[in-house]
């Protein structure tokens, strides 16, 4: 409920905040009739519910946004935009498992964008350069400086976090 709740209201503010895509991720599913379970206890198929968990995370940490939408009838691209922490996204209340010696903080060093439609479109990518902690974009044969208040286009649909203190970023 409480991530339905932030999806509607990001419809309204600046977008979706990247901890409510865990949230719905991890959002208890019951499983159709067609993917039914055997259950050992009862020894029937029965129609269970899964949940998504994180158990432990890697130190560095590719993260896809759902972009694309397909069904029986239509395929269409996702265009919810996901606000994402550049510094310190911290994961330790949605680890399951035991903690990190290290901890559970990450920082972005990296992000993909794609900007168009379902058919074709444009890939740029924007990451951070670990000699002098700026952002770059980069955009075919170009490269440029950027603002890291740039960096989250509305267009972004992979990032990637490293732990921090793992790597000197």
């Amino acid at each position: 409920e409480e991530a339905e709740e932030e999806e509607e209201e990001a419809k309204g503010s600046g977008g979706l905040p990247l901890r409510a895509c865990f949230d719905l991720f991890s959002t208890p599913e019951k499983l159709s009739p067609e993917d039914v379970w055997y259950c050992g206890k009862c020894k029937d198929h029965v129609q269970a519910t899964k949940t998504m968990e994180l158990w432990s995370v890697p130190d560095v940490l590719v993260l896809h946004l759902k972009r694309f939408s397909y069904n029986r009838y239509s395929r269409d691209k996702l265009e919810t935009e996901v606000d994402f922490p550049l510094d310190g996204f911290d994961l330790s209340e949605l680890v399951k498992g035991p903690s990190n010696s290290q901890g559970e903080l990450f920082d972005c060093v990296a992000v993909s964008n794609h900007m168009g439609s379902l058919g074709g479109g444009h890939y740029t990518a924007s990451a951070r350069n670990v000699e002098d902690g700026k952002w770059y974009k980069f955009n075919d044969s170009s490269t440029s400086e950027m603002r890291p208040e740039a960096v989250n286009s509305g267009n972004v649909y992979l990032l990637v976090y490293v732990r921090r203190g793992k790597f000197d970023v």
